[in-house]
């Protein structure tokens, strides 16, 4: 195409122009031009040239970026496994609460994996600001004197709900002699009792 552009060109440099034809010869430059550019742009996204960079090979990439804060080595991995938009070596792929194998599939909460659901409330009550644990309810909270623990009932532990308060499991208990109420209980001021006469003073 070149050839015929350059061709044109000279047939036209060699009669005697009238206004058409110098339009003809602008306009032959100007595909000269173009022609010169498509052929530049091709020359350089042609198979042989080197391709343009676009991101980091994966041998830059650091085991756990872009996953949870610490969940990964941080060392530089070539391969290995990709999850939680981040990539891994295989052996730092592991539980972020208990350090087991998820070869078998994951939860996953906040960038960050676990073998199962008890490991993930784990690492959420130990991850958990001061301002969070602040708004959970109290084991016995509300309730009357003697009953319950005080400590925090964080969600999914399970529990008792009764006289209008939160209990872990075994905190559920007579106010006196921490007996069982699992039967049935006596109640007085807020408080729980296991029979008649523990609810004496």
């Amino acid at each position: 195409m070149e050839g015929t552009i350059e061709r044109l060109h000279q047939e036209m440099d060699n009669k005697e122009r009238g206004s058409g034809d110098r339009w003809l010869h602008n306009e032959l430059d100007t595909l000269l031009k173009v022609h010169h550019e498509i052929v530049t742009i091709h020359d350089a996204t042609a198979p042989d040239a080197p391709p343009a960079p676009s991101r980091p090979p994966a041998a830059e990439q650091c085991c756990g970026d872009g996953a949870g804060e610490g969940f990964g080595c941080g060392k530089p991995v070539n391969g290995g496994t990709s999850a939680l938009g981040a990539v891994f070596h295989k052996e730092c792929f592991v539980c972020a609460q208990c350090g087991g194998d998820l070869s078998g599939g994951f939860y996953e909460d906040n960038g960050y994996a676990f073998d199962d659901a008890d490991c993930m409330r784990k690492h959420k009550q130990e991850h958990m600001s001061e301002e969070e644990k602040a708004k959970l309810p109290r084991c016995g909270g509300g309730a009357g004197p003697g009953m319950g623990c005080g400590e925090i009932c964080f969600p999914g532990t399970g529990g008792t709900n009764a006289l209008g308060a939160q209990f872990h499991s075994g905190c559920f208990s007579c106010a006196k002699c921490k007996g069982d109420l699992s039967g049935g209980f006596c109640e007085e001021g807020g408080s729980a009792y296991c029979s008649p006469e523990c609810m004496r003073p």
